[in-house]
C-alpha cells in the first residue's frame, strides 16, 4: 500500500458500496456532488501501527487526506455557551461553493491536565449540517455539561476540559 499511495493523487476505498456505489463514487469524482462522509475506521500503512484508532499519540502522523473540496465552507460567530447543565456551540455555516454541500460538525473534548494520560482527544457530539450553493444557515449544537468532565484515580470529577469544534480534520473553534 505504502508503494501505490507514494506515486497516487489519491487512494479511494469503497468497502462494499452496494450496488449504487459506481454511481455514487462517479457523481463524486466529477463533482456532482460533494463528499460528506467521514471514515468510520482508520487503516493502518502497516502492521507496525496497530492498533489504529482516533485517539492516537501526536508522535506518528498515521494518514493524510485528501480533501476533494468542490465547494468551500466559511464558519462565523461562534460562540460557545457554558451553561450548569449543557453547553452549546453556536454560529453560522456559509458555503461560498459552487454546489450544495454538507458541513458536518465535530465537537470534541480535550483533557488538559490529570494523574492518568489523557487521550487526544474525545468525540462528544456531531452534527450535520445541509447548506445550498451560495447559502448560509445558523448551527446549534447542545451537549451535557457531563461530556466535558473526567473522573481521577480516586473518583472526584476533574472539569479541566477544552472544547475543539472540527470540520474535515480541520480545527475551526478552540476553548
Amino acid at each position: 500500500m505504502p508503494e501505490i499511495a507514494q506515486d497516487s493523487d489519491a487512494l479511494l476505498y469503497a468497502f462494499y458500496p452496494g450496488p449504487m456505489g459506481g454511481k455514487a463514487i462517479a457523481e463524486l469524482l466529477s463533482g456532482k456532488y460533494a463528499p460528506s462522509g467521514r471514515l468510520p475506521v482508520s487503516l493502518p500503512r502497516n502492521c507496525g501501527q496497530l492498533p489504529v484508532y482516533y485517539n492516537h499519540t501526536v508522535s506518528y502522523p498515521a494518514m493524510h487526506y485528501c480533501d476533494m473540496e468542490h465547494s468551500h465552507m466559511e464558519y462565523v460567530d461562534i460562540c460557545l455557551k457554558k451553561q450548569q447543565d449543557v453547553w452549546i456551540i453556536s454560529g453560522i455555516v456559509k458555503n461560498k461553493g459552487n454546489i450544495d454541500d454538507t458541513a458536518v460538525l465535530q465537537c470534541y473534548r480535550k483533557v488538559l491536565s490529570g494523574e492518568l494520560v489523557p487521550r487526544e482527544r474525545e468525540l462528544v457530539a456531531f452534527s450535520r449540517i445541509k447548506v445550498e450553493k451560495g447559502g448560509q444557515k445558523a448551527f446549534e449544537i447542545v451537549m451535557d455539561a457531563d461530556k466535558f468532565r473526567y473522573f481521577n484515580e480516586s473518583g472526584a470529577k476533574i472539569y479541566k476540559s477544552k472544547i475543539l469544534l472540527m470540520d474535515s480534520g480541520k480545527i475551526i473553534f478552540e476553548e
